[in-house]
């Protein structure tokens, strides 16, 4: 009986988490927290959550570097920044991770 209802709560929470998908940024709402992308040849908006991990991704290698929720603002409210791809994992329909390829100049 509690293996049916471990696996129960498992398969309604699952659908409801996502891995990370690879995504264009549209359109970003700071006031509102809304950014709305381009997965999949679909437009999907999402709201950040409040406790949301940012990280930069600093080479190929894969090494990376946690930043805070307001550098992910930052970064999705530049003009330069629309079109451009990052990953996302969204839980409940809010954005829960983003990672930001980080851009060295030489």
């Amino acid at each position: 009986m509690g293996r049916w209802l471990v696996l129960l709560i498992v398969t309604m929470v699952l659908p409801s988490v996502r891995p990370a998908a690879e995504v264009r940024l549209i359109q970003f709402d700071a006031d509102n927290q809304v950014v709305t992308v381009l997965e999949d040849d679909r437009e999907s908006s999402y709201k950040l959550a409040s406790s949301v991990k940012v990280y930069l991704v600093l080479d190929a290698k894969g090494r990376v570097k946690e930043a805070t929720p307001g550098v992910a603002a930052k970064i999705l409210s530049h003009e330069q920044f629309k079109g451009k791809s990052f990953e996302i994992t969204v839980n409940h329909g809010e954005i829960t991770e983003l990672k930001f390829p980080a851009r060295r100049n030489p």
